[in-house]
């Protein structure tokens, strides 16, 4: 198996890490907006349904890469075909100009994304250091910020239900879900036994933004590699052979014979790293539920 594969793979355990991830901690950013008169959740919400977009947006390129793929190899069939020449040129033509339509980066999305949640993560330091005490005892530290706090009454009782819904008190449905999802991001919102760790949670925020931004500078560069990179090994191909053909057909002299013969067994060769691909892309990747 080439490295291929395993990266998909990579790419498809980093997102459905970062989704839960995001789902998991939104109730804790619900705690911060509670207390603090803000309306990061709002944001916090956008940022994950920009991100799940992104998600469709990857999984339907490696569904239409992966296609192009299969078509690349069924193609090959014909190549031995004098009488089908003409029409085989027109395919791969045709399969060229497809690919060179594709636009799957999408470097400038998770720069973008990676942007605005290092200035949430801005904002809810700000926010932590402004309600919550240095002490040892980080649960006590959480409920005793509250009554400092110079804020109203009403909001120190909205916080403090918040605390005892999301933060330091979850169903044991819930607690069990969670239990079987592992991965870096979860290490840091979820103790041993796979349940919420209390007011410690709160303030690993911090921590589980920077974990965020990890997970997706990892995603940003396996989507390259998983997408871009082996669109453009495709067209490269597809394209070199297509010049070995034309070459061929106009001058037909041993030079350009021999560069067909060599070209050809080039493609051949790979026929079955660009099937193990677009397999690992379909079922690795885009059949997948993240």
């Amino acid at each position: 198996m080439s490295d291929f594969p395993p990266q998909v793979y990579a790419l498809s355990a980093a997102a459905r890490e970062l989704r839960l991830t995001l789902l998991d901690n939104q109730a804790k950013v619900s705690w911060v907006d509670a207390c603090s008169h803000t309306h990061l959740l709002e944001e916090w919400k956008a940022l994950r349904e920009e991100y799940r977009m992104m998600l469709d947006e990857s999984e339907s390129a490696a569904t239409r890469l992966a296609t192009a793929m299969n078509a690349y190899v069924a193609l090959q069939e014909y190549m031995d075909d004098p009488t089908l020449l003409d029409d085989f040129i027109e395919e791969l033509e045709g399969l060229d100009e497809t690919l060179s339509n594709m636009n799957f980066c999408q470097d400038d999305d998770f720069r973008s994304l990676r942007s605005r949640f290092e200035k949430l993560s801005n904002d809810i330091n700000l926010l932590l250091r402004a309600h919550t005490a240095p002490v040892e005892d980080q649960t006590n530290a959480s409920r005793e910020a509250f009554t400092r706090s110079p804020q109203v009454p009403a909001m120190n009782a909205i916080a403090t239900q918040y605390l005892s819904r999301f933060v330091w008190g979850r169903s044991d449905h819930v607690a069990h879900a969670n239990s079987t999802r592992t991965g870096p991001i979860r290490a840091e919102t979820t103790n041993a036994s796979g349940k919420p760790p209390g007011g410690a949670g709160i303030q690993a925020m911090p921590a589980v933004l920077q974990l965020i931004d990890k997970n997706l500078e990892t995603q940003s560069r396996l989507s390259r590699v998983a997408l871009v990179d082996i669109k453009d090994k495709l067209a490269h191909e597809i394209r070199t052979y297509l010049t070995a053909l034309r070459n061929s057909r106009s001058n037909a002299s041993p030079e350009t014979q021999l560069a067909l013969r060599n070209a050809t067994r080039r493609v051949t060769s790979s026929t079955g790293s660009w099937r193990e691909r677009a397999n690992a892309l379909t079922e690795g990747y885009a059949k997948v539920p993240k």
